[in-house]
């Protein structure tokens, strides 16, 4: 709850990039993919942020088939 309410605060407390913040902000399931994060770590992760399994990649503006209109 602490993190939902002030993500700044307490992510001043570990050592991390300025791009890192970021992703751990909006939940980024695939950035966090992509920097080598376990699986089950970042669906609890997405899970505080209330983003539904089917959707913890897909909503994920790195996600590689975002930009892609589908056919």
């Amino acid at each position: 709850e602490t993190f939902k309410a002030n993500p700044d605060s307490v992510l001043s407390n570990y050592p991390l990039t300025d791009e890192e913040r970021r992703i751990l902000k909006i939940a980024d399931a695939w950035a966090l993919r992509e920097m080598a994060v376990h699986p089950i770590l970042i669906r609890q992760y997405t899970r505080v942020f209330g983003i539904e399994h089917e959707k913890i990649f897909t909503n994920s503006p790195h996600h590689p088939f975002k930009s892609k209109a589908a056919p």
